[in-house]
């Protein structure tokens, strides 16, 4: 692959990643992984190269099963049982606190 293919990150990407990931990254600290993804990527960007059409045709014919254990259906817990535990539930539904905050 040549440089001219190779996804770049640069500055406005890092801080789109770090609200994305409500982390504030210092500055040299920032460079740092920023090199890091940049060899992520470019690694990803090898394993696109693979020929991998033989494997998955491979795969798509033999019958995957896990030995051993029986694919048999069970009944779930009753919803009463499954809330037991639950720090909050809103109506039919476990209530979780939001994880991701807008920065607007």
């Amino acid at each position: 692959m040549n440089r001219q293919q190779e996804t770049i990150i640069d500055e406005k990407a890092m801080k789109i990643l770090a609200a994305l990931s409500a982390v504030d990254f210092p500055g040299d600290e920032s460079d740092l992984l920023r090199a890091d993804l940049q060899k992520i990527i470019g690694y990803v960007e090898r394993l696109k190269e693979l020929d991998i059409e033989e494997t998955v045709s491979r795969l798509e014919t033999e019958k995957s099963v896990t030995p051993g254990v029986p694919d048999l259906p069970v009944p779930g817990l009753a919803r009463g049982e499954a809330f037991r535990n639950a720090p909050e539930t809103q109506g039919s539904f476990f209530k979780a606190p939001p994880i991701i905050e807008r920065l607007d």
